[in-house]
């Protein structure tokens, strides 16, 4: 399903658990997210934001922090940062 003015973007996010004795779990979830036509991202940040990469977050901000310090803000490319848990959300776009 297409929204008027809106392109859809799709994210196949697949999942697949084994254990000894007891045959593969092949789970496939589709989230559709929508993008006004006039966004046209450079670079795109998606980031898990689930429990169990609690751990991981610091680090994750601190590097994504490093490299965005890194980029000259005369040529700055149009970001996007996604996030998933339950569900997939459009955070922000920004050249900032």
């Amino acid at each position: 399903m297409k929204r008027s003015g809106f392109p859809e973007t799709l994210i196949l996010h697949k999942a697949k658990v084994t254990e000894n004795e007891y045959p593969a779990h092949l789970v496939r979830e589709r989230t559709t997210i929508f993008i006004p036509e006039d966004i046209q991202v450079d670079l795109a940040f998606v980031i898990d934001v689930t429990g169990s990469m609690q751990d991981e977050m610091n680090s994750v901000i601190n590097a994504l922090t490093d490299f965005i310090d890194e980029i000259d803000t005369s040529t700055a490319p149009l970001m996007a940062l996604l996030t998933f848990g339950d569900e997939v959300k459009v955070a922000a776009f920004t050249q900032d």
